[in-house]
């Protein structure tokens, strides 16, 4: 065997019996000849009560951890989505799947003789919630191979230093499949998948907003491109207009000033007349007297 497998069987152990057991496969594995085997079996830690129930669920009920790493998936992914209405739905079914699970593992517990006490479920709820916020902890936690609880601030890594035993390896061995985990499976498959297609519809409508508001604003731009143009073309107006204007301006003044001088010269041209018409007279008077003194000279 090796240190894996040594590991499985032993953290599936309750707490009370885990050192009992340590010692014998140290024994087991010195009868052997295997010293190096040996040394790191006797190196491994006695599981938490916490941790141990964590171990018990991956092994008891299997099915319905791996719809909770389903589920740690999908809340992963709507925050890198950055999807609101995907995570307000999925953190609301997060903390009813891990207050099942917590309660599970403490009925497990009291099933196997073990004492799960507030504390203990306090840290199993909190080892869950670090399984779901990073998928490295998911898959420490579906070892069956934890040492203790787990914990997460919600953005750096979850701090796995020293807690998982045996090194990283395949899943817990675990226990065959019952009816009621099977149930459990299929009620969670079939929530994760109306989970994965709401947030699909959820996806298509935030894609046709999108293109929505994409369109919306391309047709914002050719009406402001519009607007522009035909405040251009007023602009260009009114300065035809004002210079029209200024144009009629100058030919009224020019009509006036013409009208001025047109009226002084018809005066001057009556005064004109009158003068002819007064030298017309003269010119006929004394051409009536140069008649009439030709005529007596004649005589």
């Amino acid at each position: 065997m090796n240190l894996a497998e040594v590991a499985d069987d032993l953290y599936a152990e309750p707490p009370a019996r885990f050192i009992a057991e340590r010692a014998a496969a140290v024994k087991r594995a010195r009868s052997e000849g295997d010293r190096e085997l040996a040394a790191a079996v006797g190196r491994l830690p006695k599981p938490s009560v916490a941790a141990w129930a964590v171990n018990t669920l991956a092994r008891e009920r299997g099915a319905l951890m791996d719809g909770f790493a389903s589920l740690g998936q999908s809340l992963r992914d709507a925050q890198e989505d950055l999807d609101p209405d995907a995570l307000r739905t999925l953190t609301a079914q997060r903390r009813a799947l891990i207050r099942q699970l917590a309660a599970e593992a403490q009925a497990l517990g009291e099933e196997l003789g073990q004492t799960v006490s507030a504390a203990a479920r306090q840290d199993i709820e909190q080892t869950l919630q670090a399984a779901l916020a990073d998928s490295a902890a998911s898959d420490a936690i579906r070892s069956g191979r934890l040492t203790r609880s787990l914990s997460t601030t919600g953005f750096d890594p979850v701090d796995l230093d020293g807690a998982l035993a045996g090194g990283q390896g395949a899943p817990a061995k675990r226990s065959p499949e019952t009816k009621a985990s099977r149930q459990s499976r299929d009620e969670l498959e079939e929530a994760r998948q109306r989970k994965a297609a709401e947030l699909e519809q959820r996806r298509r409508e935030k894609a046709d907003a999108e293109s929505e508001s994409r369109d919306a604003d391309a047709a914002l731009r050719e009406l402001k491109k519009q607007h522009d143009t035909a405040r251009a073309e007023r602009d260009e107006l009114r300065a035809d207009a004002d210079s029209l204007r200024r144009q009629l301006e100058e030919l009224e003044d020019r009509l006036t000033a013409s009208g001025a001088t047109l009226r002084t010269l018809r005066s001057e041209l009556d005064d004109a007349d009158d003068s002819a018409q007064e030298a017309r007279r003269v010119l006929s008077r004394a051409a009536e007297r140069l008649a009439a003194l030709d005529k007596r000279s004649r005589r």
